[in-house]
């Protein structure tokens, strides 16, 4: 990639993607339609999973590479292309998001009790640490 280069631009309404640095730094811009967060991919192995409904996109460093996992094949109906058709997507009344968002949670990573959900595995891990 060419530095400042920037990618995605996009959200999904199924499909769950795992970002993995394979060299170089990735700035990772998410929006869930009410706020913000940076990530920053900056050493080989570091990751970041995006579930459905958070509009993502990346800024690339010179030299910088990454590897995308992803839940489900490619099918163009999952991507949400257009910024104002991903925040009407979002906009629906919050149990309402809550219970779509539930609806796709993998059994293998989430557990549900009384107490709500549980994750059952770590889904984002900084390998620089480990």
């Amino acid at each position: 990639s060419g530095k400042g280069e920037s990618r995605g631009r996009h959200a999904h309404k199924e499909c769950w993607q795992t970002l993995v640095s394979l060299q170089g730094k990735i700035e990772v811009h998410l929006e869930d339609g009410n706020s913000n967060k940076e990530e920053k991919l900056d050493s080989p192995g570091k990751s970041i999973t995006i579930p459905p409904g958070i509009w993502a996109s990346q800024v690339y460093d010179k030299e910088a590479y990454l590897m995308v996992l992803c839940s489900h094949e490619y099918d163009e109906n999952d991507y949400i292309r257009d910024y104002q058709e991903f925040l009407d997507y979002v906009s629906m009344e919050d149990g309402e998001f809550r219970e779509l968002c539930d609806e796709f949670r993998s059994p293998h990573l989430w557990s549900h009790d009384v107490n709500g959900w549980r994750r059952l595995q770590t889904i984002w891990c900084d390998m620089s640490r480990a």
